[in-house]
């Protein structure tokens, strides 16, 4: 999952640039025309900086327009440091023609390049990654121009409020013509450089970038000093250049906090869900901009505010699967080597083949694929921005982005069909951007390298947003429609399915209650008796809260017992909690291990000072479950022990 929020940086790297209306480059000092430096903030940090120039040069009687744009984010992760860079240059004629381009682009040790020239109509393209070269060529529409002439006709048509217009140019980094929708909103006072002063205030749709919504605040000479992007909550504003270089240190943003979705609950057992019905609300954005994909997987089904998805059961007989090499109809561009999915490297293909020994049936051999990707990609290491499939081949470390890239490679090298999948998981209370894989075997199957469990190891908490071949000469754009919707999102869980039985959790008084003098809750599949003179005080809802049981003993008035849920994923041992509370500086005494249902358990007592506490740990699949006591000794053994000895598990494990 942290993979995904690094891709997100390199999307809003990409999105500072078709938000500039300034791109430009460098040349002899004395035709410099422009030079301009602009912090960039998001959430409220200052996190890079762009430096734009404009400069003009005659040759053969001709004037030149040459400009350039240099940018650069940084994003500290934990102990690392994400760090990006981006370089743009565009030249164009008197009359805005596009006349070459080239773009570097560095979110991994291995940058991206491009150059193009315009000749015979079209821009012939070439585009370098990892020493190869690929040559392409582009169309572009009568009436492009180059950012220069883009900054020319905004001033043309003047800052009258209503004023609409639309101008076709050319986005360097994606090699693609675009759209740019304007509107005169009017003139408003904004502080720029310690100063208030009166600007044009524009607001600016970009073809490229989906239901974004742009706002600049230009010069007379349209300039923009100022731009904002409220659903990225991302603003650049124009600084010295001491101020500039200053911040580029980089700043700690969460983005994975901060664009993930809430949950209306925490799910139980989350990693074993079957099926479940969730309710995506978002603001910002239409349906019509974004898509979410309904097929085998899921269903989808817009509702108002958003959308209504059943993740479908998954299971798949391998008996049912292709022979390798598949050539289905249709399969083609998820077959096909690209610039982010080498799947023609001789690495790739060699460590392909290395992990499917031979397999012909393309479920096992895509199985076996995930299984090795999970395996070998070990070191995870947050500094990378988005690496490509072929330095991750070489690297073997990344997250989930560098998981799913590779994966998608070798399948490709071994002729199955696959692609990229953007959407959300679940995690801790909220849902989190991720990415995996699906591969066509006879049907697209998920493939999660990130989270590999083996065996079936799909759940329900994964949620579709996007499918992406990622075959572009910029696949970051490939995602932008997804931009709207980041840090906007709500989830709520409708339904849960777990071996075949579903519980409806939007009546959460059904699935914990006292009955008698027993507490049962059926999301966690457990009862527990209570003493006599005690009185169980459940939590309302089952979903919302780690604790969800007090027990008040009347006999014992010095005590007071609570059950905990907290989530914790697959992999710790029992004994690494027990290793946390001793690295706490707490003293543990009387450590028991057992097994309770089947279950690995702990009784331990916990002393923090003069406190002392009455502890039973007990570790299911996904969750640990807490029981403890406190209070005066006497009391508090009594409570203890006669609660914890009727706790009962009431499913097969």
């Amino acid at each position: 999952m942290p993979g995904f929020a690094r891709v997100v940086c390199v999307v809003l790297l990409v999105t500072i640039v078709l938000a500039a209306p300034i791109i430009s480059v460098g040349l002899a000092s004395e035709n410099v025309i422009h030079d301009s430096w602009d912090v960039i903030v998001l959430a409220g940090a200052k996190i890079g900086f762009t430096h734009s120039e404009i400069l003009v040069r005659e040759e053969a009687g001709q004037r030149r327009y040459i400009t350039r744009m240099d940018s650069e984010m940084k994003i500290l992760r934990g102990s690392s440091t994400a760090r990006m860079r981006m370089s743009n240059e565009v030249e164009e004629n008197e009359q805005g023609q596009i006349l070459s381009f080239r773009t570097r682009m560095a979110v991994s040790d291995k940058p991206v390049e491009m150059t193009g020239h315009f000749t015979d109509g079209k821009l012939s393209v070439r585009q370098t990654v990892l020493g190869k070269t690929k040559e392409f060529k582009i169309s572009v529409p009568t009436g492009t121009v180059g950012p220069y002439g883009a900054l020319r006709l905004t001033r043309e048509r003047g800052f009258k409020p209503g004023t609409k217009y639309t101008i076709k140019t050319f986005d360097a980094q994606s090699a693609k013509p675009l759209d740019m929708n304007i509107e005169v909103l009017g003139d408003e006072a904004v502080d720029i450089l310690g100063k208030k002063m009166v600007l044009h205030k524009l607001l600016v749709k970009q073809s490229v970038l989906p239901g974004v919504v742009i706002h600049e605040w230009c010069e007379d000479d349209g300039d923009a000093l100022k731009t904002e992007i409220k659903q990225l909550a991302m603003v650049t504003f124009r600084t010295t250049k001491v101020d500039a270089l200053r911040v580029a240190s980089g700043a700690k943003v969460d983005l994975l906090k901060a664009l993930s979705a809430s949950c209306n609950i925490l799910i139980p057992h989350p990693y074993i869900t079957e099926a479940a019905t969730f309710r995506i609300l978002y603001s910002g954005a239409s349906s019509s901009v974004i898509k979410i994909p309904s097929d085998a997987i899921q269903s989808v089904e817009p509702c108002e505010g958003g959308f209504q998805i059943k993740n479908i059961p998954q299971s798949y007989n391998p008996n049912e699967a292709l022979s390798l090499p598949i050539d289905a109809p249709g399969m083609a561009e998820y077959l096909a080597s690209s610039a982010c999915i080498q799947s023609d490297d001789p690495k790739v293909v060699r460590m392909a083949n290395n992990a499917i020994k031979g397999e012909k049936n393309a479920y096992k051999a895509a199985k076996a694929l995930c299984s090795w990707v999970s395996k070998h990609i070990s070191l995870k290491n947050y500094s990378v921005g988005f690496a490509t499939a072929g330095e991750v081949a070489e690297r073997l470390e990344g997250d989930c982005t560098e998981h799913a890239v590779l994966l998608a490679a070798m399948l490709r090298a071994v002729r199955i069909p696959a692609r990229c999948v953007v959407g959300l998981i679940y995690g801790n209370g909220r849902f989190y951007y991720h990415m995996w894989n699906e591969a066509y075997v006879s049907k697209w199957v998920p493939l999660d390298a990130t989270l590999n469990r083996g065996g079936n190891d799909w759940d329900a908490v994964h949620i579709k947003l996007l499918n992406a071949a990622l075959n572009s000469p910029a696949p970051m754009l490939e995602l932008t429609s997804l931009l709207p919707m980041m840090g906007k999102a709500k989830v709520d869980v409708l339904s849960l399915r777990y071996e075949g039985s579903t519980l409806d959790v939007r009546d959460p008084g059904k699935l914990s209650f006292v009955l008698g003098n027993s507490y049962e809750n059926l999301p966690y599949s457990f009862k527990v008796s209570k003493p006599k003179r005690a009185i169980f005080d459940p939590a309302n809802d089952p979903f919302s809260s780690k604790t969800i049981l007090t027990v008040h003993s009347l006999a014992y008035s010095n005590a007071e017992l609570t059950i905990q849920i907290e989530p914790v994923g697959f992999t710790p041992a029992l004994r690494d909690f027990v290793g946390k509370l001793k690295a706490s500086g707490k003293e543990l005494s009387k450590v028991h291990y057992y097994k309770i249902d089947g279950r690995p358990a702990v009784r331990l007592i916990e002393t923090d000072g003069s406190a002392k506490t009455e502890k039973l740990l007990i570790r299911d699949r996904d969750v640990l479950i807490t029981v403890k006591a406190i209070g005066e000794k006497k009391w508090r053994k009594k409570l203890f022990k006669k609660v914890t000895r009727t706790f009962r598990f009431t499913d097969d494990k």
